[in-house]
């Protein structure tokens, strides 16, 4: 699952891992990580310009909540851990794409 975040959230996750009640959303329609505006506009960040996206390996039979993104696009969903994930789950950090 893929996380958008600032470049400071990613440092602090890449050291403690992900805390529990933070957002996920699925994989992405296409291969390119959408840049930060269209990340915005589909998943409704409205508290934060996104600098990267961190991908996470989330275990099968991992408990999680499947919700509509509010402020969001209409068909967009996101994933909310109940538990927290390990650093060691982190399977990359990619700076988003400048532009739309």
């Amino acid at each position: 699952l893929r996380r958008y975040a600032t470049r400071e959230e990613a440092a602090i996750e890449a050291q403690q891992g992900l805390r529990t009640g933070q957002h996920l959303v699925g994989p992405s329609e296409g291969k390119r990580p959408l840049p930060a505006q269209a990340a915005i506009e589909r998943y409704g960040l409205p508290h934060k310009v996104p600098e990267v996206q961190e991908l996470w390996y989330v275990p099968k039979g991992t408990p999680a909540r499947v919700n509509p993104v509010w402020g969001g696009a209409r068909d967009a969903t996101e994933t909310t851990l109940t538990q927290p994930l390990p650093a060691r789950n982190l399977l990359r950090i990619e700076t988003l794409p400048k532009g739309q």
